[in-house]
């Protein structure tokens, strides 16, 4: 599992051909998150817009949790 400063990886949820999604904890208050990351070392440009695209949609979206 990846590392990633404040965050406690739980599980992994889902693991595709170049997504892999995680569960996770973020430190101190313990709230439950996922996590989407790219699989490849070196995404393609195309990879990385697609993901910025996918975090720009759910960010507009206001929805509790």
């Amino acid at each position: 599992m990846p590392t990633l400063k404040g965050y406690q990886f739980i599980s992994t949820i889902y693991s595709g051909s170049k997504t892999v999604i995680y569960q996770a904890a973020k430190e101190p208050e313990e709230t439950l998150v996922i996590v989407k990351t790219l699989k490849s070392e070196y995404p393609t440009l195309e990879e990385i817009a697609r993901l910025r695209n996918e975090y720009n949609i759910l960010n507009s979206v206001n929805i509790p949790g």
